[in-house]
């Protein structure tokens, strides 16, 4: 009752906020209609929805949920640092959402999931804590950061979530693991290590901004 798919598809985020009224189409199953997916969610939060995925239903549809639960808090990725081009526009058009309410109080916490500056980030051994990003003064809105600490049977809970995840898993056959070593990309034979060092951690990180402040950020957003 408290989890919503909003339908919309992978990889298609910037492609809809350069065309806000024009809809997309999965690449990946040519499915045209998000409702296929939001008929399944218990909640009632979401609007009533034509089924197109464009960028001005996606800010309606966070603007109703932002609206209805009028949060203190929200978590969600960071709009720069991130580099990740779905999470990088999911966090404009929550941004955009909450602006358009003008009202909203509280604060972001933005977090970074694939960090522009290097894919190591974040820096040293699993269960170790995490520190600032390396290119931390990349920012356009006032700031502060937030440790959050996790304790022991946190991680041990956060690493059974991050099991429970397919594509953390190991490679299925030599025949896979052959190929990413023929195409140069052997590093990728380890990922899922790699994901699991950097995600089970002494803390949670988080970059804290206030909800009204974001004017000039988005602002210099659009302007581009």
């Amino acid at each position: 009752e408290k989890t919503l798919n909003l339908g919309y598809f992978d990889d298609t985020l910037s492609d809809m906020c350069k065309q806000p009224d024009t809809p997309v189409v999965s690449s990946g199953t040519n499915l045209s209609n998000i409702n296929q997916f939001r008929m399944h969610n218990i909640s009632r939060l979401l609007p009533e929805h034509d089924g197109t995925a464009t960028w001005q239903n996606l800010i309606k549809d966070l603007t109703a949920i932002i609206s209805a639960i009028s949060p203190d808090i929200i978590v969600l990725p960071h709009p720069t640092l991130d580099k990740n081009s779905d999470h990088r526009y999911a966090a404009i058009a929550v941004l955009t959402a909450a602006k358009s309410l003008n009202t909203l109080k509280g604060q972001y916490y933005f977090y970074i999931n694939h960090s522009t500056y290097s894919s190591r980030y974040p820096y040293g051994d699993i269960h170790s804590p995490i520190t600032l990003p390396p290119n931390f003064n990349e920012f356009d809105m006032p700031c502060s950061v937030y440790s959050f600490p996790m304790s022991r049977d946190s991680r041990i809970l956060k690493s059974f979530a991050l099991d429970a995840m397919h594509d953390l898993k190991h490679l299925p056959n030599y025949r896979f693991k052959l190929s990413y070593f023929l195409s140069n990309k052997y590093r990728h034979l380890f990922a899922w290590r790699d994901y699991f060092r950097k995600s089970i951690r002494l803390n949670e990180l988080f970059i804290v901004s206030p909800i009204k402040q974001t004017d000039n950020f988005l602002e210099k957003f659009y302007a581009k």
